[in-house]
């Protein structure tokens, strides 16, 4: 069969990427990518004695096509027999701006929430490759950092990704990440699966739509391999991140402590942060400051050095003053 060698290697890598103990849940939007896993992950589950379910969350986005989506993985379950779970993700009324993230947001918390429901110590979600390189590229145009440049990470504890203590447990991981849209779509085609089609994803309103149409394609006629190397890549940055982690850690214990006296919060030592070479500085504030891009740590950086340079009295800052305030004008240093 055409797809013995795509699933071959998927069978290799996902072992991996199941937490032992509890089930399998998997996300599924109903696109093509999503079905693809659940598919895959009925496949192992059944090999492996595992458990697996799949887990929708409707945003009421797209009027009558929510509830078609909806219908579709519910009857895609009950044709692979495992269990379909639901849950409602609504954004509030009205919100015009950032609504991918929030109902990204909303999705993992509902998933989330799901998961521990059902009983499950894995979530598989269906990003691939060529969303890996739209997510790098992304990244790039706002200024990302290193972690920014890291991608999408193939395994992470969903807690790091919603900040909820209850979620340490559940590893959400992306078994799909070393594989292409053409692949996936080769495969749905050999096991004779239909999907959904998200007509959201031909709007050019998305700046993620524009990427994955406008410019991929155009980096494509001087690189026809483009999104393979963007994706490894953001490989190569996931494991200076791991690094860098490390050292964060080390620095952290030297450099942070409650010196800026009673009632200001934790601050930096200035004397022992400029004994380190620069690119471990830059790297220190990435992470001591991770919602921030690439311009806003360099603002914060250059903060350091006009108060390193005035040599304060006490040789040390606030934490809270690096933080860069963000409003109606250009982002601006407390």
């Amino acid at each position: 069969m055409r797809d013995r060698g795509f699933y071959q290697t998927f069978r290799r890598r996902a072992p991996g990427l199941i937490a032992p103990g509890g089930g399998l849940l998997v996300a599924v939007s109903g696109g093509p990518d999503s079905v693809c896993l659940l598919h895959l992950a009925v496949r192992i589950g059944r090999e492996k004695g595992l458990a697996v379910a799949a887990a929708h969350v409707r945003h009421h986005l797209r009027r009558g096509d929510s509830d078609l989506d909806r219908d579709f993985v519910r009857s895609l379950s009950r044709d692979l027999g495992t269990p379909f779970l639901e849950r409602e993700g609504r954004l509030p009324p009205g919100r015009k701006r950032s609504i991918e993230e929030l109902a990204r947001k909303l999705r993992y918390r509902a998933l989330g929430d799901l998961a521990m429901e059902w009983g499950a110590r894995t979530l598989w979600t269906a990003h691939h490759a060529d969303d890996q390189a739209e997510t790098l590229l992304l990244n790039l145009m706002r200024g990302a950092g290193p972690d920014g440049l890291s991608g999408i990470l193939p395994e992470r504890s969903l807690d790091e990704v919603r900040g909820r203590a209850a979620d340490a447990s559940l590893t959400l991981a992306r078994p799909l990440l070393p594989f292409g849209r053409g692949e996936i779509l080769a495969y749905l085609k050999s096991q004779g699966l239909k999907f959904r089609l998200d007509r959201s994803n031909l709007s050019l309103e998305f700046r993620r739509n524009w990427v994955r149409k406008k410019l991929l394609p155009a980096m494509r006629e001087v690189q026809p391999a483009i999104s393979g190397i963007l994706s490894a890549t953001a490989g190569i940055f996931a494991r200076e991140r791991r690094f860098a982690d490390a050292d964060f850690g080390r620095m952290s214990a030297r450099l942070l402590g409650d010196r800026a006296g009673a009632g200001r919060g934790e601050s930096l030592d200035l004397e022992r942060f400029f004994e380190y070479d620069m690119g471990s500085r830059l790297q220190f504030l990435h992470r001591l400051l991770p919602k921030f891009s690439g311009r806003e740590i360099e603002r914060a950086y250059g903060h350091l050095e006009r108060a390193w340079r005035r040599r304060l009295p006490v040789p040390s800052l606030p934490i809270s003053d690096l933080i860069p305030s963000r409003g109606p004008g250009r982002p601006a240093l407390r």
